[in-house]
């Protein structure tokens, strides 16, 4: 696990677009469109990127799972926390956020924010066992 870096763009497009694709959060965007989204989001479309916050998970030259954290509202927010669909269940997006907050501590936050979908069952079952909370 490590903190992703620019040249990392191409392979969190495609883990991006395989995370998405046939989820209730997929709108039909392509391996194309996730790149744009991946450098929109470095570049502050959802605040500045916290690059030594946010982590990937690598295997084999692939990008398995990742916490991509920015500065939303002068909070630092998940941005995206995916995971392809072949790694899931297995530990590794409680990993990447887990370390993420671990360095966010270290940088002295004292919060972490997210927007899901709320019928996105495992994603909020994973946010709630983190402590994470609904608010209205």
């Amino acid at each position: 696990m490590r903190p992703p870096t620019a040249a990392d763009e191409h392979r969190l497009a495609s883990l991006m677009y395989h995370a998405y694709f046939g989820t209730i959060d997929y709108e039909g965007e392509d391996e194309t469109q996730a790149l744009g989204e991946v450098r929109s989001t470095f570049s502050g479309k959802y605040g500045a990127f916290m690059w030594s916050a946010s982590r990937v998970i690598e295997r084999e030259g692939m990008l398995i799972s990742a916490a991509l954290l920015t500065r939303w509202q002068d909070r630092p927010f998940v941005a995206f926390s995916i995971t392809r669909p072949e790694f899931q269940r297995q530990g590794f997006a409680r990993a990447c956020l887990m370390s993420a907050v671990n360095q966010l501590i270290v940088d002295g936050e004292h919060e972490l924010r997210l927007a899901a979908t709320l019928a996105n069952v495992a994603a909020m079952g994973l946010y709630q066992s983190l402590g994470f909370r609904v608010q209205q």
